[in-house]
Parts: structure tokens; sequence; C-alpha cells
């Protein structure tokens, strides 16, 4: 049903610029029908989980992963960003455990959302100026 749907909307959007009532009332039909679908679950979509699993399989190989290796990806740069720090973090516990209060050490320009990674998984950043180049 709902590949006709898309079908349907697609040749209707493509072709006949007539039909602009028909046109809203399936772009309504279709969002109704999605807007409650998360179009990154791969429970869902599970062709998403197929790409993710060989996009993971391929990285690893490429960074000459060892076998049992596991990974994710990530939808948009805050959410990479707030998942880079807190793997950072986990890493870091498990390999320098005397470590408590992990620091990391970034420009004062760093995008906001490293700002509140560290705020979610207890980071202190340090803040370094940065110089001011001009041509």
């Amino acid at each position: 049903v709902r590949f006709k749907t898309i079908q349907k909307a697609f040749d209707m959007f493509s072709t006949d610029e007539s039909v602009e009532d028909t046109k809203l009332s399936v772009v309504n039909m279709f969002f109704h029908s999605f807007m409650h679908e998360n179009a990154l679950n791969p429970l869902v979509f599970p062709s998403l989980r197929q790409f993710e699993v060989e996009l993971v399989a391929m990285t690893a190989w490429m960074l000459h992963g060892e076998d049992g290796v596991v990974g994710n990806i990530t939808s948009g740069g805050t959410e990479s960003i707030l998942m880079a720090m807190k793997t950072y973090r986990d890493r870091a516990r498990d390999l320098f455990p005397q470590i408590t209060h992990p620091e990391v050490v970034a420009p004062i320009t760093i995008h906001p959302a490293f700002e509140k990674a560290a705020q979610y998984f207890d980071i202190s950043i340090i803040h370094v100026p940065i110089k001011d180049y001009k041509l």
C-alpha cells in the first residue's frame, strides 16, 4: 500500500500539473502515513540496518579493525559529535582508569555540540584561544 502511494505521488508530481488539489491530498495522505515513523529506524526500514552493517564492516576492514569490532552510523553533526565524545570518554575510562574527570583541549571556536557533550558526559573542556590571522 505504501509503495503504491509513493508511486502514485511520484507520477502526479512529475507529469501532470493540472491536479493541484489531488497533489495536495496525496501529500497530506503521505505525511499522515509516515509522520510517526522515524526514517532512520532499521526495524521499519531493514535496508538501513544492512547499509549500516556493510558500512561498518568496510570501515573496520580499511582501518584494520580487529575481529568483533563494532560501530554505528549517526544521522547528523550534533549526534556524531555527542557519540564521538562519549566513545572517547568510555575508551579513556577503560584504558586510563586513574583519570576520573577527563578533559578535552579545544579552540574557543568549537561547535556548540562539543559543549553539550561535555555537559552530558561529565567532561571538562579547556578552551584555547586562536590567533586572528589576516592575509
